[in-house]
């Protein structure tokens, strides 16, 4: 089976780029099978902070003043972005189309933080986590930064390298009222060099249309692999254990 790619784009999502360089397998059931991965529970706590975030940096960008947590941080000179495109970035999303390969590469992003002095513009992720230390930034956070900067910077080239997530920390004392949120605001430097490189490699696997093989540090495709391989017995059998 193959994907016409040739003449037609064909878009692909920031996790569906993720997710080709997690598992070319999995990718490949994904598009062609249209076999997914079993999806986890919500995260409705989560998503409950995000909306909340998403309309606190609002007010201050409707404001067009710096949050309070920026000076605590010495991010001062910053501010929530506020230019007319940022609803349809927010809403819709950024998209670029790579006419290289005729892929359209899009996501959702969190928000835009702009630098005052010079108008540089950052992007910037909300994460709620509830660790005792944060360390480093995941790998899969790092991904999804480097690609949403790569599609950035195509469309406008104030957006620089350097991004940031904004954390809330749930730290977990005796009681609810003895909790707290902690914030933290950790800087991440965006390589997005490898990102042309694996828009040409997914976009050979669409156009060859062969299946790549079970990844073996996969644990989707080992689950696969063992599903496959038990045998079931018949009613005959199972009537003379």
């Amino acid at each position: 089976m193959r994907k016409n790619t040739e003449k037609q784009e064909f878009r692909v999502s920031r996790a569906d780029l993720a997710l080709f360089m997690e598992c070319k397998r999995c990718f490949y059931n994904k598009i062609f099978s249209k076999i997914s991965r079993p999806k986890g529970l919500p995260f409705v706590i989560n998503n409950a902070i995000d909306y909340a975030l998403k309309d606190e940096f609002d007010y201050f960008r409707n404001i067009s003043e710096s949050h309070p947590d920026f000076s605590k941080w010495g991010l001062g000179k910053l501010r929530p972005y506020n230019g007319e495109e940022f609803s349809k970035y927010r809403s819709k999303g950024i998209e670029f189309h790579d006419k290289l390969t005729n892929l359209v590469l899009f996501g959702k992003i969190d928000d835009i933080w702009e630098d005052t002095d010079n108008e540089n513009l950052f992007i910037a992720d909300y994460k709620a986590t509830s660790k005792k230390s944060l360390g480093d930034i995941h790998p899969a956070f790092k991904m999804q930064m480097d690609i949403y900067v790569f599609i950035a910077q195509q469309i406008d080239e104030r957006f620089q390298n350097k991004t940031y997530f904004y954390y809330k920390n749930f730290k977990r004392n005796r009681s609810m009222v003895e909790s707290e949120f902690e914030t933290s605001i950790i800087e991440y430097e965006t390589n997005t060099d490898w990102v042309r490189d694996a828009l040409i490699n997914l976009k050979h696997l669409l156009h060859d249309g062969f299946a790549p093989e079970p990844n073996i540090e996969c644990q989707y495709c080992n689950y696969a692999k063992q599903i496959s391989s038990i045998r079931y017995l018949k009613k005959d059998e199972v009537m003379n254990v």
